[in-house]
C-alpha cells in the first residue's frame, strides 16, 4: 500500500471517529452550569462535587482568547475558594494571568510570540503535548496527582488537550465559558472562526491519532459523551 492510500484510509478512519460538528464547540448540553461573579460557565459534575488538584489551562492564539482563559481560571479559584491551587499553563495564558495579579502557585511553559510577525500561519511554537511534558516534572516535585485535573482553554482545543493529556496519564474534567467566541483578528489565523479552526483541527486530529497521541477512539462521539 502507497503512501497516497495509507493518507486515505487515515482520512477515513478519523472522518469515522469524529462528528467534528459535535464535540468541536457544543459542551453545553452535557456540562452543568456554574455562576462566578456574574459569569456564566459550564464544567464536569465531578468537578463541582469536589476541588480540582490543579488547574491546567492551554492557549488559543493571542492575548484576546487567552485573556479569557485566564479570566475564566481566577473565577474557578473563586468558585473552588482556593486560592492556593497550582496553576499549570501555556505561556500565553500565563502571562495573561500575571496581569490579573496572579503570581501564587502559577507555572507556565513555553514560549510566546515576541512580535505579530513571529506568530506562524501554520504551527504554534510549542504544542499541547509539550506542556505537558514541561508540566509534569514540576506536578511531582509539588506532590499534584495525576487525576482530578480541571481544563481550560478553548471548547474547540480542550476535547483534543484532554486526548493527549489522558494518554501520558492526566485526567480530569474541563471548566469552560458558557458562551463560545472567536478571535476575529487574532495573529494565528486559524483560530479566527469555526470553519478556520475546523479544517486545521482534522488535520491535527488525523496527525494525532496517526503518531498515537491520543487514545483509541477519544474522537468518537458516543465514546465522548460517555465522559
Amino acid at each position: 500500500m502507497g503512501i497516497k492510500d495509507n493518507i486515505i484510509n487515515l482520512a477515513a478512519r478519523v472522518g469515522s471517529q469524529m462528528d467534528i460538528h459535535r464535540n468541536i464547540t457544543d459542551y453545553n448540553d452535557i456540562l452543568d452550569s456554574v455562576e462566578v461573579g456574574g459569569n456564566d460557565y459550564r464544567t464536569t459534575l465531578a468537578l463541582m462535587a469536589k476541588e480540582p488538584r490543579a488547574l491546567v489551562g492551554f492557549a488559543f492564539g493571542g492575548d484576546e482568547y487567552n485573556k479569557v482563559t485566564a479570566k475564566t481560571i481566577v473565577d474557578a479559584r473563586r468558585y473552588f475558594n482556593d486560592d492556593k491551587i497550582p496553576i499549570y499553563v501555556q505561556a500565553e495564558v500565563g502571562n495573561c494571568l500575571e496581569e490579573l495579579g496572579i503570581g501564587d502557585g502559577l507555572h507556565s511553559y513555553g514560549t510566546v510570540y515576541g512580535m505579530r510577525e513571529e506568530a506562524s500561519s501554520q504551527v504554534s511554537k510549542v504544542n499541547a503535548r509539550e506542556v505537558f511534558g514541561y508540566m509534569l516534572p514540576q506536578m511531582n516535585r509539588d506532590s499534584v496527582p495525576a487525576w482530578d485535573l480541571a481544563f481550560f482553554g478553548h471548547p474547540a482545543h480542550i476535547h483534543r488537550v484532554q486526548g493527549i493529556g489522558k494518554k501520558m496519564g492526566l485526567e480530569g474534567g474541563v471548566f469552560l465559558p458558557k458562551e463560545v467566541s472567536w478571535p476575529k483578528d487574532d495573529i494565528q489565523g486559524w483560530v479566527r472562526s469555526e470553519d478556520a479552526w475546523r479544517i486545521r483541527e482534522i488535520v491535527t486530529r488525523m496527525h494525532h491519532i496517526g503518531l498515537g497521541w491520543v487514545p483509541k477512539n477519544w474522537f468518537r462521539s458516543e465514546e465522548y459523551m460517555d465522559r
